[in-house]
């Protein structure tokens, strides 16, 4: 099985969207998608902010351990 991480835009809704999508149609293919948006949602402070120190460090543990990085630009 091939992991991928699927990097790219978070921004708005647009960019979260076309990432979806485009990590769906990777899983249709027979990849293991890993979503840092995601990934990212237990690293949420409790007034709602992300704790960006949590997040990136995660996101290097998930990058490190897959085997593909796809940079949707």
């Amino acid at each position: 099985m091939v992991w991928i991480y699927l990097a790219g835009p978070l921004f708005g809704i647009a960019d979260q969207v076309r990432n979806l999508e485009l990590g769906h149609k990777l899983e249709l293919l027979g990849y293991k998608v890993i979503y840092p948006l995601i990934e990212g949602k237990p690293f949420v402070n409790a007034d709602g902010s992300p704790d960006i120190r949590r997040i990136c460090a995660n996101d290097m543990i998930l990058v490190k351990t897959c085997d593909v990085l796809v940079a949707n630009l």
